[in-house]
């Protein structure tokens, strides 16, 4: 459904009340892996014709670090950058543009754009129309391009503040970059703008650690595989492979043993030979099904010879061997 009534602003000058967390970019801590990777993808020449870049992926991906760390690689640079925070809250247009209106006026470095954006009040119902197209307006007064940062669009329900977002895409000022974070792909014109080769976009796949990125992450929190080990040292490598090999000997042999007698009532060792009988005979298959066939043959065994079998603490015993059962003591 699209809203597409007129624009009601509000009084010149009124403004909803911003949080200044909501406009700063999140801090990066030191044990952050720096995706040069990704980061190089991202970065698009100024005077090109991509001004959109989408980061679309579930929770925990690594979306709004990726976004922090291109927003810092831009302000070394010199170029302006303004950070928008979106919550439910930015469901109301009045809300939503005061903050993106506050944002991006703070770090305009031209005069005119800064005070332009600043003689603007929100609409309070947004449209295709009016406000949208004074926002873009205030930016054809400068060749400086800056870049706007909007993380969390998925929490922006379909209706007028999405509608007036989408309308901010279809009118992009030539020197204006949008930068959009969400978990899912929110109701814009990115498939659009990407098929026009106006947006370029990173998704889940591409923001998963590759090679270099995992060991990276792996030594800073001195983890050590046995590959990354041996691009280290021999000897540790050699340390590494003693301590799998001794760690695989006490599961295969003790611990494992242990586990599925209690599991199928056989003794450590009765689950050892057989799983070693049946994988030597059967192979990986034969190793599978070594403890099942010897827990049935276990009870065959019993029941066949049930009249010869002693059952004592859960075992079963040759009655030859077996105490005799106490006799009922006669009055």
């Amino acid at each position: 459904m699209r809203y597409r009534a007129r624009v009601v602003a509000a009084p010149s000058g009124a403004r909803a009340t911003v949080p200044q967390a909501k406009l700063q970019v999140p801090r990066l801590t030191e044990g952050v892996v720096l995706r040069n990777r990704l980061l190089d993808a991202m970065a698009t020449d100024e005077s090109g014709v991509v001004q959109v870049i989408s980061v679309v992926a579930p929770a925990g991906s690594g979306k709004t670090i990726l976004m922090s760390q291109r927003s810092a690689e831009l302000t070394r640079a010199g170029r302006p950058v303004a950070w928008v925070s979106l919550d439910g809250g930015d469901n109301d247009p009045f809300v939503l543009w005061s903050a993106i209106l506050l944002a991006t006026a703070r770090v305009a470095d031209h005069g005119d754009v800064s005070a332009a954006l600043r003689g603007l009040s929100p609409p309070v119902r947004a449209s295709d129309t009016a406000f949208v197209t004074a926002y873009v307006d205030a930016f054809n007064v400068s060749s400086a391009a800056l870049w706007l940062v909007l993380d969390d669009v998925h929490l922006i329900n379909p209706g007028p503040a999405l509608d007036s977002l989408a309308a901010l895409l279809r009118n992009m000022p030539p020197h204006l970059r949008i930068m959009v974070g969400a978990r899912h792909d929110p109701p814009l014109l990115l498939p659009r703008l990407l098929m026009e080769g106006r947006a370029a976009e990173i998704r889940f796949m591409e923001l998963a650690f590759d090679r270099r990125e995992t060991n990276e992450l792996l030594a800073r929190h001195d983890v050590r595989l046995a590959e990354l080990a041996l691009t280290e040292s021999v000897g540790a490598a050699v340390e590494v492979l003693i301590f799998f090999i001794l760690y695989q000997q006490v599961e295969n042999l003790v611990i494992g043993p242990r586990v599925f007698a209690s599991a199928v009532f056989l003794r450590p060792m009765t689950v050892f030979l057989a799983v070693l009988f049946g994988g030597t005979v059967g192979g990986f298959v034969g190793a599978i099904v070594a403890l099942p066939i010897a827990a049935a043959l276990k009870v065959v065994f019993r029941y066949v010879f049930r009249g010869q079998l002693a059952v004592i603490d859960g075992r079963a015993v040759p009655e030859s061997v077996a105490p005799p059962s106490p006799q009922p003591r006669r009055s």
